[in-house]
């Protein structure tokens, strides 16, 4: 198990109702916890998300927030157990009910805190101030996610990739259940436009020098989208947002190939995307759809000119198949090289070319 994330931040203010100004942030270091936090590490992540906030212990619902402004901001504290898998997220069985908030078993959220946009800002900016680079990762979440799903995910993926790179999530209103697939279609359109203004407000906001964009399965649609939109718009970002990852996209595959990857190959945008035969989800999207999805490596996501296309389907996974860039180590460790050194999939350990000769694609052997 790698040594946790550890990222300057300031101790977020007590949750409130509405949006409040913070006090003037004081820096702390998120470190391994002692003895007398029961054997589990802690990180703090920033969100941003347009969903309803309910002010009950599900913070922030599957309704999205129709009211002008729909972003809301904060910090949510979330502690991981340190003796767990790297790539898992530890959940309480039915049966352990008694034992769902013991830190060292299982993934808890500690706190969520409300911020109002320009704290929010300020806060990341003193974040950063250690560090002479200042990169973040922003992940956006797929279907059938509720707020805490993306909270914990982020939290993991920050522990696993362990580097000094300021985890951020975007939350959009999924139902957060599997029968709420076509509602997440509709709230997935709904918030593209909130989520380009929020990766532009990043951009000018956060002082951060990288920003590596991660979106996973139907979060990859208002993704590309919002990023493709925002960098055509305002050129001037285009070497803030030094990577794209697109994780299992559930995504229609020859709309990517004809109209969307090429305006990345024009924007000169760096895009990673993982796919897998073995992905069940994607295989129930593309029978719904009847079309072929850009992550279950079907032939139209092979061969698409700039674009770097990597085949997890040898990667071992769950039942469903969906989550493996995430929740799998050999993924995990070439999402970290991918950010730490900024290799294309060509230069980096781990991956072969198919065919060897003059690759298409790469693929773990």
């Amino acid at each position: 198990m790698p040594a946790p994330v550890v990222v300057e931040v300031p101790p977020a203010p007590a949750p409130a109702p509405a949006p409040a100004p913070a006090p003037a942030p004081t820096p702390v270091v998120v470190t391994p916890p002692s003895n007398s936090l029961n054997g589990a590490i802690q990180v703090l992540i920033y969100y941003a998300t347009d969903r309803k906030y309910v002010g009950s212990s599900t913070y922030f619902d599957g309704q999205p927030n129709e009211v002008t402004p729909n972003i809301s901001y904060g910090t949510v504290s979330v502690s991981l157990p340190t003796d767990r898998k790297i790539g898992e997220i530890p959940e309480p069985k039915w049966y352990e009910f008694f034992y769902r908030d013991d830190a060292s078993k299982f993934t808890l959220i500690n706190k969520v805190s409300r911020l109002g946009r320009d704290d929010f800002f300020g806060n990341i900016r003193q974040a950063m101030q250690s560090n002479s680079k200042r990169p973040a990762f922003i992940y956006i979440h797929g279907y059938n996610n509720s707020f805490e799903d993306a909270a914990k995910r982020t939290a993991q993926i920050a522990a696993d990739i362990n580097l000094p790179c300021l985890p951020v999530f975007y939350s959009w209103p999924s139902r957060a259940t599997p029968q709420g697939y076509p509602t997440d279609e509709e709230s997935a359109a709904w918030t593209q436009s909130h989520l380009q203004e929020f990766l532009a407000d990043f951009a000018d906001k956060s002082s951060a020098d990288s920003i590596y964009v991660i979106a996973h399965s139907m979060g990859n649609r208002p993704t590309v989208n919002a990023l493709a939109n925002l960098l055509e718009k305002r050129p001037e970002l285009k070497q803030r947002f030094t990577q794209l990852i697109l994780a299992a996209p559930d995504i229609n595959a020859s709309i990517f190939r004809t109209d969307i990857a090429p305006r990345f190959v024009q924007l000169g945008t760096s895009v990673t995307v993982y796919a897998s035969k073995n992905d069940k989800a994607l295989q129930l999207s593309r029978d719904f759809h009847k079309w072929p999805r850009l992550g279950d490596m079907g032939g139209e996501a092979i061969g698409i000119e700039g674009i770097d296309l990597v085949d997890a389907s040898k990667i071992e996974t769950n039942f469903m198949g969906h989550d493996y860039t995430l929740s799998n180590r050999a993924l995990l460790t070439d999402v970290q090289t991918l950010i730490r050194d900024g290799t294309r999939a060509s230069k980096r350990s781990g991956l072969k070319g198919v065919p060897e000769k003059s690759p298409q694609y790469y693929a773990f052997p």
